[in-house]
């Protein structure tokens, strides 16, 4: 594979502190993966012996990748000048620190859940701390990403447009889940706060992800698919209505324990039942809503495998399975809802089906890691070819109306070759 390895350094250590330069903030959809991976074996209705053992190792295992991710990012920052400087203000790498927070989101969401019977009182007043701090940083996240983006002098056009962009607004969007596995450790009154704000931003999260979806959809119609490396972030599109399905199904489950009818004022009969039912009504109007974006990413992605017979693998490839982690959760509990047998054992066999994924990007990716693929910076030359090997060009009008052909963002990051 051509392209330039990042050791500049002489000595084997100052090379491997150079290759830091390639560890961004889009590694950390490993650990988000790995953590919803956990939070989906907890989860799910059809169960053997062990399972809770395999969730909890998986969760352990994650806790260990995101300290080691933590550590990488901090080494490029500490070694390479203005690297955390460029990594907040380039949009190639901006887009994709929110990966960060989503991590942290199923790492507070895992130590609710196998937590929950093996520690005492202190982990649901822990965790509820945790959960107001971590809300305060995502919704602070989510206004300086975009004022940097709107503010920073960055021309960003339509025909780049990828669902990564939806990235700021997914660390709100899951706050909603991260509440609805709290509020069981919580009393009464701290739950309700819990679940009423964990509510409000899952809403705005998922408000916001909608409007970004109109440019989603029209970026779609008047420039066609993405290029071949960027469409398994089309599964992203998956994320927003899969995890707020989910979030309104979990908390209204729990919401006669801490919703009473003297909740509202004046007061309101059977208040818990109603919440229940107008929760899983719209749960069920917004599953439909993945259900189209996956069937749509799919078939764009089998059609790209087709044509190019053998895709190269990338970083963006985690893609395949945090946003399906969230389908395959919230149809889980639209089976036990409905009590239907039948949704469950789908939810079961979707289950299944991720864990392979899962296991196969672990081997592609600890490849790539171990054979240097991952630290390889393409030359200009092979970025042009890659560029002429692309089905599809995209093309927009300079200010003297000629055909300029853009790049865009394509999933991977300026400062490391994640293709193996």
């Amino acid at each position: 594979m051509k392209g330039q390895l990042a050791t500049q350094r002489p000595g084997g250590a100052g090379g491997w502190l150079d290759r830091t330069q390639c560890i961004t903030w889009q590694w950390f959809t490993f650990s988000m993966s790995t953590g919803g991976l956990a939070i989906l074996l907890y989860s799910i209705v059809h169960r053997f012996d062990g399972l809770d053992t395999i969730g909890t190792i998986v969760f352990i295992a994650n806790l260990v990748i995101f300290v080691a991710l933590v550590v990488g990012v901090c080494l490029r920052f500490a070694t390479h000048r203005g690297a955390l400087t460029r990594s907040l203000t380039d949009p190639s790498e901006l887009f994709f620190m929110p990966t960060v927070l989503l991590a942290v989101s199923t790492i507070i969401t895992g130590a609710a859940n196998y937590g929950m019977t093996k520690t005492g009182p202190w982990l649901g007043s822990t965790l509820q701390v945790i959960f107001w701090i971590h809300l305060g940083v995502c919704l602070l996240q989510s206004w300086t990403t975009y004022l940097t983006i709107f503010g920073g002098g960055h021309k960003l056009k339509i025909a780049d447009y990828t669902p990564g962009w939806i990235l700021p607004f997914l660390p709100l969007m899951l706050l909603g889940t991260v509440a609805a596995s709290i509020v069981p450790l919580l009393t009464p009154g701290d739950a309700l706060n819990v679940a009423v704000g964990g509510l409000i931003l899952q809403g705005l999260g998922f408000i916001l992800s909608l409007l970004e979806f109109a440019l989603y959809l029209f970026r779609l119609s008047i420039y066609g698919l993405p290029p071949p490396a960027a469409r398994p972030t089309m599964f992203i599109a998956v994320g927003p209505p899969a995890f707020t399905s989910y979030a309104l199904l979990r908390l209204s489950e729990n919401a006669s324990s801490y919703v009473t009818d003297q909740t509202l004022t004046p007061p309101v009969p059977n208040l818990a039942p109603m919440i229940e039912l107008v929760a899983t009504l719209f749960a069920l109007l917004i599953w439909g809503l993945a259900l189209w974006f996956f069937v749509l990413a799919l078939a764009c992605n089998v059609a790209a495998a087709v044509r190019r017979r053998r895709l190269k693998f990338g970083i963006a490839w985690w893609s395949f399975v945090f946003p399906n982690v969230g389908w395959a959760l919230s149809t889980n509990e639209i089976g036990k809802v409905l009590g239907s047998n039948a949704i469950t054992w789908v939810a079961a066999v979707m289950t299944i089906m991720l864990v392979a994924v899962w296991l196969l990007l672990l081997f592609r990716f600890a490849y790539a890691v171990l054979s240097g693929a991952m630290f390889r910076i393409p030359l200009d030359d092979q970025r042009e070819e890659e560029r002429a090997d692309e089905p599809r060009r995209l093309w927009h009008q300079d200010g003297q109306g000629h055909g300029v052909a853009s790049n865009g963002l394509d999933g991977q990051t300026l400062h490391g070759a994640e293709r193996a």
